[in-house]
């Protein structure tokens, strides 16, 4: 485990994520019961680290009540963020930078960025989602 950490920051990028105030918490419960860490909450982005009034130290306090926040996850994102998170800290904890948390096959697993990222991953333009997207006034920038 990387002895130097000391801080770790979370940040958002302002927009509603469903089940990303579990990811929060159970980054900042592993991060302080498990590894003992300071955690900063960077809100919207970058404007977080330019201005310092938007970023604030997040307590085991201030994340005790944070679940019943926000959207309207199901049990399951609710459960399934919370072991992403614990999963990240875990992974900051033993200086596995460059991965990213990732389900598969039932189990929380890491896979590093370039694999997550490295390929791109097309969507039928005519296929369900795009028409589910489109029917409830969703635009993809080529149409007004």
């Amino acid at each position: 485990m990387p002895t130097h950490i000391r801080s770790i920051g979370v940040a958002n990028g302002g927009g509603d994520c469903p089940g990303l105030n579990a990811v929060i918490r159970g980054v900042v419960k592993a991060a302080i019961n498990d590894y003992g860490w300071r955690v900063l909450g960077i809100t919207n982005g970058f404007d977080g680290l330019i201005w310092p009034e938007r970023c604030c130290e997040l307590t085991l306090d201030a994340v005790r009540r944070i679940l019943p926040r926000g959207g309207w996850p199901s049990p399951f994102d609710r459960i399934l963020a919370t072991r992403f998170g614990v999963c990240a800290a875990d992974l900051i904890g033993r200086g596995e930078f460059g991965r990213m948390v990732c389900l598969r096959a039932g189990k929380i697993q890491s896979v590093p960025l370039a694999e997550a990222v490295g390929v791109y991953k097309k969507v039928d333009v005519n296929g369900d989602h795009v028409r589910a997207a489109r029917a409830v006034g969703i635009t993809f920038g080529d149409r007004l």
